[in-house]
């Protein structure tokens, strides 16, 4: 919907002829001879009044957007924009435009944007969790090899090692319900693997390490690049932790006969 123009002096607007009602209400109407600032949402109207206000007094060119009740009771987003006249003081040419749907791509996007956010979240805190699960679980089923346990003591241990594992599984499906779908293969191995030691030198580097390299630089494996990636990242990011306080290499070895491939990662 266009207005032609809004003369700041005699506070009158002038529409477009032609232009459909958007605000679900005709033109013609004695409240609708000025801004019809009562059709916008209450909430919204100090911030729009000041707009005005401020262009208005400095002849500087408006846009901004508001939200309007239609008399149907829905609620739909508008954007108005305005200019002073080159050739007449004190006259305002603009347009107001309904932009609810272009609101509700954006709300859809931002609700998606945090969704993803929750998923790495938990894809995060699901990995972590599994180190120390597994941990405590060798650890119990090291005490349980104790001869000396009592059978109640060993009891505890077993209801203990079961806990671990519902644990274990729940980190699991997390961890699988949170995970982006893989890209296809095949994987190049020698960027994945560059990438990934680019991205741990600066780590290694400031505990006094190196990362070394040895891989075919032409070798491509049929698995996901995202999961090959993980998988390095996992297997490089341990390997920095254990060389942490000393000055030994970690090794990235990739060798290949006719069917398989392998990874390997020394520290």
């Amino acid at each position: 919907m266009l207005f032609r123009s809004y003369d700041t002096n005699a506070r009158r607007i002038q529409w477009a002829e032609g232009g459909p009602p958007i605000f679900g209400r005709p033109f013609d109407g004695p409240s609708m001879s000025d801004l019809p600032l009562h059709l916008v949402l209450e909430e919204d109207r100090p911030a729009l009044e000041a707009i005005f206000q401020d262009s208005f007094t400095s002849a500087t060119p408006f846009q901004f957007e508001f939200r309007s009740r239609l008399p149907s009771g829905e609620v739909r987003w508008f954007e108005s924009r305005g200019r002073p006249s080159a050739r007449q003081k004190n006259l305002w040419r603009g347009v107001t435009l309904d932009i609810t749907e272009r609101k509700k791509a954006e709300t859809a996007l931002v609700r998606s944007e945090k969704l993803a956010a929750i998923g790495r979240l938990s894809a995060t805190i699901a990995h972590e969790m599994n180190n120390p699960l597994e941990a405590v679980t060798n650890l119990l089923f090291l005490c349980s090899s104790d001869s000396t346990l009592s059978p109640q003591t060993r009891a505890y241990l077993s209801s203990a090692d079961q806990e671990l594992r519902r644990l274990a599984s729940i980190a699991r499906h997390t961890l699988s319900f949170a995970r982006p779908r893989s890209s296809g293969g095949p994987a190049h191995t020698a960027g994945l693997i560059e990438a990934v030691a680019e991205m741990f030198r600066p780590r290694c580097a400031s505990s006094g390490s190196e990362i070394q390299l040895a891989h075919n630089p032409d070798l491509r494996v049929a698995a996901p690049a995202d999961e090959v990636r993980q998988m390095l990242t996992n297997l490089v990011s341990n390997a920095c932790d254990a060389v942490a306080g000393s000055s030994g290499p970690i090794a990235i070895d990739v060798s290949s006969d006719d069917e398989y491939a392998t990874i390997e990662v020394r520290d």
